[in-house]
């Protein structure tokens, strides 16, 4: 940043009137679960460039009816869903449980448990909704530790 406000100011004073936590995963005070991506405008854009050939009030009818396809679909896929996690969450979940099954998990107090196999140790803390393996931290997903325990 120091050698962007030496070499291009104005820019450097655009990024300091940006909010970091509106596009920086460090700074965001949620959890953006490792996702940061513009797919979802990569594909309209693929979508549209036959519609871009159109008027413009045809275009924004366009976009409006395929927007409410999509919300359609989604509404539909959730009201079938088995469980409060999305798909792709609940693949981990599932993967994350088979993947630390023959672990031997032992409460060491009423917040803490101690998961073990041979010589690696990871504790878990419930209160603090911490492992030491940090994946819970990061993702927000329960780690295989976490299952276990």
């Amino acid at each position: 940043m120091d050698l962007m406000k030496k070499t291009k100011e104005p820019v450097w004073e655009y990024l300091q009137s940006i909010n970091p936590e509106t596009c920086s995963r460090a700074h965001f005070r949620g959890n953006r679960y490792n996702l940061m991506s513009s797919n979802s405008v990569e594909y309209i854009n693929a979508l549209s460039r036959h519609a871009r050939k159109v008027t413009i009030l045809m275009l924004i009818d366009f976009f409006h009816a395929t927007m409410q396809q999509w919300w359609l679909q989604r509404r539909n896929f959730s009201a079938e869903a088995t469980t409060i996690l999305t798909s792709w969450a609940d693949d981990i979940v599932k993967q994350n449980k088979n993947t630390f099954s023959n672990w031997d998990a032992r409460m060491i107090s009423s917040k803490k448990c101690k998961v073990k196999k041979g010589t690696q140790n990871v504790i878990v803390d419930f209160q603090q909704m911490t492992c030491t393996c940090r994946h819970w931290q990061l993702d927000d997903i329960p780690c295989g530790h976490v299952i276990e325990c």
